[in-house]
């Protein structure tokens, strides 16, 4: 509860703004029972910032692993991470300050969880490619160079969005230009 109530508080009024009585007052606990369980406001920035993570990397390896056309897998495995980030973040007024107060606390844990869902892209590219549902020497594309230009996808597509419906809608719009070019014809 203290790191869903403080998500949902970093997010509205930024991580300076937000205090920790606001925090304990949220998730209807007392400051020191609070305080038992972190010992500071950056301690529950810490536990934000690791369950944030842990929730893209288990809804990406979940789209990865659903039925379906690789384009679809694609599009919800990058609105996983992207989407999800963008609704939570990127919409936020305190966007620059957040993201600057995760990367302290939680540097180590965001480049792992990147490269953790780097690889779930590139395996399922892979496994699309040993599939016929994509052919990657015709694109003259290697599963490493389609990975990265979908994850470049996945960041661009908050240009013009200002919903999560509509970064998803532009996402899956990107998906499906990178995965015509490297359709088997």
């Amino acid at each position: 509860k203290v790191v869903e109530e403080a998500t949902r508080l970093f997010s509205l009024y930024g991580f300076r703004r937000t205090s920790v009585d606001e925090i304990a007052a949220a998730a209807q606990l007392a400051k020191p029972t609070l305080y038992v369980y972190f010992p500071d406001k950056d301690a529950i920035l810490g536990a934000v910032v690791e369950h944030v993570l842990g929730c893209i990397l288990e809804s990406a390896r979940a789209a990865a692993d659903a039925p379906g056309p690789i384009e679809s897998r694609l599009s919800a495995v990058l609105s996983a991470k992207f989407t999800y980030l963008f609704g939570l973040v990127d919409r936020s007024p305190h966007a620059s300050e957040l993201l600057g107060s995760g990367n302290r606390v939680g540097a180590a844990a965001v480049e792992a969880t990147d490269k953790e869902f780097a690889t779930i892209v590139r395996r399922l590219v892979e496994s699309a490619d040993a599939a016929g549902e994509l052919d990657l020497s015709r694109a003259g594309l290697s599963s490493r160079k389609l990975t990265e230009a979908l994850l470049r996808a996945g960041h661009g597509a908050s240009y013009h969005s200002s919903t999560a419906d509509e970064h998803a809608k532009h996402l899956a719009e990107l998906v499906h230009l990178v995965v015509a070019g490297c359709r088997r014809r």
